[in-house]
């Protein structure tokens, strides 16, 4: 993990990796204001719009959840 997105397991945000990665966003997150994950750190988090998480990423939307 630290390799390809230059963060520990558990600590991945979901933005700033170190190399460009397709990501792909579960349109039912698209719904929420803020969502809050990985920081950088095993003990910090990191709340963040899912738009401004699509924009950063240039990820794409996508029905993939099961719920």
């Amino acid at each position: 993990m630290k390799e390809f997105t230059g963060y520990d397991v558990s600590g991945v945000p979901p933005v700033g990796h170190k190399t460009h990665m397709k990501t792909f966003i579960d349109e039912k997150v698209m719904a929420f204001d803020k969502v809050i994950g990985g920081g950088g750190e095993i003990n910090q988090l990191l709340e963040i719009s899912p738009v401004e998480i699509k924009r950063l990423t240039k990820g794409q939307v996508k029905d993939i959840s099961e719920l």
